[in-house]
């Protein structure tokens, strides 16, 4: 559902819906007529802003003067969106992201103005293995792209600590009051980052930070290595996981634009 009329560049309020809860986004368009889409997942315990100084904003409107429609939306739980975070799981979050792809191009505005074939997927920490899981199913996504991106599985990603007291007490409560629960854990394990992996035959470009004391390089390393089709690792010397610093932030926006306008475009 469109709230306002679409004009030649716009940057609109977007709604969804996802198994009887509303899906609030914010959809960039371009002046160019049938532009290539690409789609902001954010991470778990995120929002459709981004880290630091609203750094999906900024790249989204960087993208969007280059000619490509941009979507960056809150999954259900998180944001602006429906439900309760307590309930979020990844099962939640890839339907979620299925159910967006598949009503945007039901959109009568939308028609002329973007392109549904050519998606480009952009997952940021847990948002990347919730983008992983859709680009193996759905032919409509042409590539992937990780910035920082959690692509493992349950009980690599998780302490051995966390997990045993969320199997003693039912939730692990973070220092920052985030709860995980046992329903997430158990959610979760129903996943295998590395077959999942195996899968991809999409390009994909990964991006990390030497400075990332939550997402270590390695994890895209051990990535890169798995899937089928052609991937390219980025590590940055000076990026932490919250994209702190200007410099940074033009830095991995360049990266990324450049590598999508090559393998989407």
């Amino acid at each position: 559902m469109i709230q306002k009329k679409i004009t030649t560049y716009s940057e609109i309020p977007i709604s969804f819906r996802s198994e009887g809860q509303q899906i609030i986004g914010i959809l960039h368009l371009p002046k160019r007529k049938k532009a290539p889409l690409i789609i902001i997942c954010h991470g778990w315990a995120g929002n459709h802003l981004g880290t630091r100084d609203a750094f999906f904003v900024k790249a989204a409107r960087e993208f969007s003067r280059n000619n490509f429609a941009v979507l960056r939306f809150d999954f259900r739980g998180s944001g602006d969106s429906e439900g309760d975070f307590e309930k979020q799981t990844i099962t939640s979050m890839r339907k979620d992201l299925n159910n967006i792809i598949n009503q945007i191009n039901k959109i009568n505005d939308l028609n002329n103005r973007i392109d549904i074939e050519k998606i480009c997927l952009i997952g940021y920490s847990r948002g990347a293995f919730i983008s992983l899981l859709e680009a193996v199913r759905n032919k409509k996504v042409r590539c992937l792209v990780s910035w920082m991106g959690a692509l493992t599985g349950v009980y690599d990603y998780f302490a051995p600590a966390w997990l045993e007291e969320i199997k003693r007490k039912g939730f692990y409560e973070r220092p920052d009051g985030i709860q995980i629960t046992k329903n997430y854990i158990n959610d979760y394990s129903k996943y295998n980052a590395r077959e999942t992996a195996k899968l991809v035959k999409i390009p994909v470009l990964l991006i990390y930070g030497e400075k990332d004391n939550k997402i270590p390089p390695s994890i895209g390393i051990k990535f890169s290595k798995l899937v089928s089709g052609r991937s390219e690792i980025i590590i940055l010397r000076n990026l932490n996981h919250s994209f702190s610093g200007k410099i940074q932030q033009k830095e991995v926006i360049k990266i990324t634009l450049d590598w999508i306008k090559n393998n989407l475009a």
